[in-house]
Parts: structure tokens; sequence; C-alpha cells
């Protein structure tokens, strides 16, 4: 009984820390892809003032 509750504690531990993994993981997409959407967005106003 008492091996059955360590190995669930330690199965709990395993998949909070590959859920907190995936979860920084996907926080760090999202800050590139807000990166990139402003470097877009300066080229864009730059092609448009030099057009201009």
């Amino acid at each position: 009984m008492v091996v059955n509750i360590t190995i669930l504690r330690f199965y709990n531990c395993i998949k909070h820390a590959i859920q907190h993994k995936i979860i920084e993981i996907l926080n760090r997409l999202i800050d590139l892809q807000g990166f990139f959407n402003k470097i877009v967005v300066c080229f864009i106003f730059i092609n448009i003032f030099a057009f201009c």
C-alpha cells in the first residue's frame, strides 16, 4: 500500500513538471510571435513611408 502511494506521488510529480514545461514553452512561443509581429509591422510602415 505504501509503495503504491509513493508511485502515485512520483507519477503526479512528473506529470505536473511536464505540464509546467509545456505551458512555459507555449508562453515563449506566444512571446516570439508577438515579437515577430512587431517587426513585420515596423517593416510595413517603413515601406509605406518609403513609397510615399
